[in-house]
C-alpha cells in the first residue's frame, strides 16, 4: 500500500481516506516529489497565490498564460461609483506587477483580451513591463459567427504579449504539421521537399537604388541549361560607389555580348520596367549556383531566377490566427461539455488556441502559470503537449471559489487520466 501512495502522490493529496499527518509523512518520504508532480493546483484568491509562490518560483516561469475576466456585460466585475474600467485594471495591475518577480529573463506573458479592455490593458502592460517589452498583439478569430454588439459584431479576441525582458527572450516557431508542410513544400528533387521562391527583391527596399550592390545580371545558357553570373571584373564596372551611379551604357553592351553568344541576360525587372534588385548578394548567388540552389526558369515567355527552398519544418507564427482550430465554440465549450457534463464555466478558449500560445512561449522542460485559471484549459494544454512531444512541461493553476471544486480540479484530473 504504501509502495503504491508513493507511486501515486496525487491520490494521497485528494482522498478523504488519510488524516493530515499521515499525508505529510507519506509526502515528506518521497525526495523527488516536486519532480514527479506535472503540475500545481491552488485554491486560493489569485493575489493571495501569487504572494504565496514568491519565495519558491522567484525567477522559475517562463510563460505565464492568463484569460482574465473580460469586464464585459456578461462577464462584468464588481465596481463602484461608474469606475467601471479603472476597478478591473487595478484588479489587473496588481496581480500583473505581483508576477513579474516569478518571470525570469527570458520569460514572457500572453493575456487574452477582447476589444472592451484591450486599449487599456496594454496602457497597463506598457507601465508594468515597459513599452520596450512589448512583443505583439496577435488577432484571433476565435468566433466565426460573430458575438451580436452595437455597430459591428465582435469575432475576435487577442493575446498581447510582453516580455520580462526583451532583448533576451525566447521565443519559439511553430512545427508544421505532415500535411501543411506537403502544401507548403510541394515539390520535390528525390530526396528533399522544396518550393521556388523568386529571388528578385519585391516589397520594401526592391529598388537597385536602395541595394546598388544586389544589382547584376545573371547568365543562362538554355541549349546546355548552364547558369552563371557575369565574372567580378565585370560586375565592379556596373556602379560607381564614388559617384553613386549605374553605368547603364555599359550594362547594354554586355547584354549585347551574351546574346550574341546565345545566352539569357537575366535582371531583376519589374512588369512596368523598374530596375529592383537580388534578395541574395553577388557572393552568394555564386555559391548557390554552385549548390544547386539557384536556378533559372522560363514563365511569361521571359527567365527568372528562382531559389530552391527546402522545407524546413517550422513556421515564424503569424499576428493573426484563424481557422477552425481557434473556434472557441467547438474547441472550447463543446470539448469542456464533453469532459464535465452540466459545468457551469462560460466562454473557456479553445484548448488549441491555448497549446499554441504555450507552443511559441516555452519549451519542452519549461514550467508555465495561469493564475486565472477556470476551466483549467491552461493545465489541459500542457498535459496535451507532453503528450505530443514527450516533453516535461509544468503546470502552476490558480482559481478560487467554487470554481476550482466544481469545474477546474475535476477537469484536471479527468484530463490526466484520460487521453481521448
Amino acid at each position: 500500500t504504501i509502495e503504491f501512495l508513493k507511486a501515486n502522490p496525487y491520490f494521497v493529496l485528494d482522498t478523504a481516506f488519510f488524516d493530515a499527518d499521515f499525508k505529510y509523512k507519506l509526502l515528506a518520504s518521497i525526495d523527488d516529489f516536486d519532480e514527479r508532480c506535472d503540475g500545481l493546483l491552488i485554491h486560493s484568491e489569485n493575489f493571495q497565490a501569487l504572494n504565496l509562490l514568491q519565495e519558491k518560483y522567484r525567477e522559475s516561469i517562463k510563460c505565464i498564460y492568463i484569460d482574465p475576466p473580460y469586464n464585459t456585460a456578461a462577464s462584468e466585475i464588481a465596481y463602484k461609483n461608474e469606475y467601471k474600467h479603472s476597478s478591473w485594471l487595478s484588479l489587473m495591475e496588481n496581480r500583473l506587477s505581483r508576477s513579474l518577480s516569478l518571470m525570469n529573463d527570458t520569460s514572457v506573458i500572453e493575456v487574452a483580451i477582447d476589444d472592451f479592455e484591450q486599449r487599456y490593458l496594454q496602457t497597463v502592460m506598457d507601465s508594468v513591463y515597459g513599452i520596450d517589452n512589448f512583443i505583439t498583439n496577435i488577432a484571433i478569430l476565435t468566433n466565426p459567427k460573430g458575438r451580436e454588439q452595437e455597430f459591428v459584431s465582435q469575432a475576435h479576441d487577442y493575446s498581447i504579449i510582453y516580455a520580462k525582458n526583451k532583448t533576451t527572450a525566447k521565443m519559439y516557431d511553430f512545427r508544421l504539421t505532415e500535411d501543411a508542410h506537403s502544401k507548403k513544400y510541394s515539390l520535390s528533387d528525390g530526396e528533399h521537399k522544396y518550393r521556388e521562391l523568386p529571388l528578385k527583391r519585391t516589397g520594401s527596399g526592391k529598388t537597385r537604388e536602395e541595394r546598388p550592390f544586389m544589382f547584376f545580371p545573371f547568365i543562362y545558357k538554355s541549349t546546355e541549361q548552364i547558369l552563371y553570373v557575369i565574372p567580378r571584373d565585370e560586375y565592379v564596372k556596373i556602379y560607381n560607389k564614388d559617384t553613386n551611379t549605374f553605368d547603364d551604357d555599359y550594362l547594354r553592351t554586355l547584354k549585347l555580348k551574351y546574346n550574341e553568344l546565345g545566352c539569357e541576360f537575366i535582371l531583376p525587372i519589374e512588369e512596368n520596367g523598374t530596375l529592383l534588385r537580388w534578395r541574395w548578394g553577388y557572393d552568394s548567388c555564386i555559391k548557390g549556383i554552385e549548390d544547386g540552389i539557384l536556378i533559372a526558369k522560363k514563365t511569361a515567355n521571359k527567365y527568372s531566377i528562382y531559389e530552391k527552398n527546402y522545407g524546413d519544418e517550422y513556421v515564424s507564427p503569424k499576428s493573426l490566427w484563424y481557422g477552425e482550430r481557434y473556434d472557441a465554440s467547438s474547441k472550447g465549450t463543446n470539448l469542456l461539455k464533453s469532459i464535465l457534463p452540466g459545468n457551469p464555466f462560460d466562454y473557456p478558449k479553445s484548448i488549441y488556441t491555448v497549446e499554441d500560445n504555450i507552443r511559441i512561449s516555452s519549451s519542452e522542460n519549461d514550467l508555465i502559470l495561469d493564475y486565472f485559471a477556470g476551466s483549467g484549459t491552461t493545465g489541459h494544454a500542457v498535459i496535451n503537449l507532453n503528450r505530443d512531444d514527450s516533453g516535461k512541461r509544468k503546470y502552476i493553476l490558480v482559481e478560487m471559489g467554487n470554481y476550482f471544486d466544481l469545474v477546474t480540479k475535476p477537469i484536471i484530473k479527468t484530463v490526466i487520466y484520460d487521453t481521448d
